[in-house]
């Protein structure tokens, strides 16, 4: 019994609010039926003026916003309401009613014009409603496979993150062992350094015993009159130059700088290198100018001996090659020393590679952590 009267309730409310649309003038939206509810007078919308209910859709305007005249033309910015039935309901301009234009699906907008408009309301809403099925399922299949992608993504993301971790561990390990890499390598390096400190003396002081020695060598060659001294006439008769005297300044030039007191003192500090080797720091260049005042770059780079006749050329060449070879000579260490060199390479090698792995897995943690960890973290809290 309780049911009957709960159907027949709203039943009843139902042809109601039917009976009350079909009652309310035409063209007017249902929203504003209660500014039509049919009293003997009817207040413009604008609430600018009050007209006699009866000249609603009179086809004349009386309100200046159109609200009296809804279902005629008779307004240009009135608003005709298509009901639409079957389809969505619709507002046009007052001016399209009756001018012979279907604009409504339902073609109550012609009601007087004598124009047939099919009803294609339904046809309408049945094609928007098989569109709207078909949206709705191509957004359920999206938002399923979203949901997959996100589990996929939170599983990977999981994954990832161990594999984070385990890489951390691994680097801490390593880092360890870097230290204690580094720590032996040092005492490897003092070792070495300790051992070959005395041999490297004694092999430097050597060699610069050698070079002061050719220096002294060529002075003595050069020097015809003994004084320590080396003239430019002692220069130009030097044939020690071979095609090197292409390079002496002129004898004009040459007689200038002795005028001028600097002919026995010819500044070529960058030859002077050249002879013993260039950038050779073990030569103490300050000790033979201060021992040889006036033997400088150019002599020095002229140190070769005088050669046979016709074979000058081919003589300097063996002579420079033969000082290439001893600027060449290494020191030369007893076994133990020698050990404790391989002992300090060996220590120098693991603590690059080491070094080497550290950069490698840290750039695979940038990697995890920063490109890839995050963006997932970001899909699944979105997700």
């Amino acid at each position: 019994m309780r049911i009957i009267f709960v159907f027949i309730f709203f039943f009843v409310i139902f042809v109601e609010e039917v009976s009350t649309k079909d009652l309310l003038p035409r063209g007017v939206h249902p929203q504003l039926a209660s500014f039509y509810s049919g009293e003997e007078t009817f207040a413009c919308l604008d609430g600018n003026k009050v007209t006699p209910f009866n000249q609603v859709n009179d086809d004349y305007c009386d309100c200046a916003d159109g609200s009296d005249e809804p279902g005629t033309a008779a307004c240009r910015n009135g608003k005709f309401y298509c009901k639409n039935y079957g389809y969505k309901p619709s507002l046009i301009p007052s001016s399209r009613v009756n001018d012979y234009i279907c604009d409504c699906c339902d073609g109550s907008d012609e009601w007087d014009s004598g124009t047939e408009c099919p009803n294609v309301c339904e046809a309408l809403g049945s094609e928007a409603r098989s569109e709207a099925k078909q949206r709705r399922a191509t957004h359920e299949a999206g938002w399923r496979k979203r949901e997959e992608l996100a589990f996929e993504g939170k599983k990977m993301m999981e994954e990832k993150s161990k594999e984070l971790e385990k890489q951390k561990v691994e680097l801490s390990s390593l880092e360890q062992r870097k230290l204690e890499l580094e720590e032996a390598k040092n005492v490897a390096e003092k070792l070495e350094s300790d051992a070959k400190r005395e041999v490297d003396e004694q092999f430097e002081e050597e060699k610069n015993r050698k070079l002061t020695e050719k220096a002294q060598n060529l002075l003595k060659e050069i020097d015809n009159d003994g004084n320590g001294k080396i003239s430019n006439e002692e220069l130009r008769l030097y044939s020690g130059l071979g095609q090197r005297q292409k390079l002496l300044p002129p004898e004009n030039e040459l007689k200038e700088e002795s005028e001028n007191g600097g002919g026995d003192n010819l500044e070529l500090e960058e030859m002077f290198k050249g002879i013993f080797g260039e950038g050779n720091e073990n030569i103490d260049l300050e000790m033979i100018k201060n021992k040889f005042k006036n033997i400088k770059d150019f002599l020095i780079k002229c140190k070769e001996k005088k050669q046979k006749e016709g074979n000058e050329e081919e003589g300097i060449k063996e002579e420079g090659e033969k000082d290439e070879e001893e600027d060449k000579e290494e020191p030369k260490y007893d076994e133990e020393t020698q050990k404790l060199i391989e002992n300090a390479n060996i220590a120098r090698k693991e603590f690059g590679e080491i070094e080497s792995q550290i950069g490698q897995l840290q750039d695979d943690i940038n990697y995890v952590g920063e490109a890839f960890v995050c963006n997932w973290r970001r899909v699944h809290e979105r997700a």
